[in-house]
């Protein structure tokens, strides 16, 4: 697995979860094996599994109510679209 993947995990304060991650294309079939399962929504995901990506998943809408947390998730967005830009996609 190529050392610069970049997770993400936020909840906020009512629960809600967002998870996001860079997945390079020559780390796919790693984190193909090391998810185990594939649901629906993956099968979107295993389509691009030739191209570096970012992928984000939530379980609903956020609700962001402190400026530190959203300079956080700012931040990470970030570095994700530099890592993109860095990877060809």
């Amino acid at each position: 697995m190529p050392k610069d993947l970049v997770l993400l995990r936020y909840t906020d304060s009512t629960g809600r979860r967002l998870a996001a991650l860079c997945r390079p294309s020559e780390g796919f079939e790693t984190l193909r094996r090391v998810m185990d399962k594939e649901s629906d929504e993956d099968r979107e995901w295993y389509r691009k599994a030739n191209q570096s990506a970012v992928v984000i998943d939530t379980s609903g809408t956020l609700t962001i109510t402190s400026h530190d947390e959203l300079l956080m998730l700012s931040f990470w967005f970030t570095v994700a679209a530099n890592w993109l830009r860095d990877h060809g996609g």
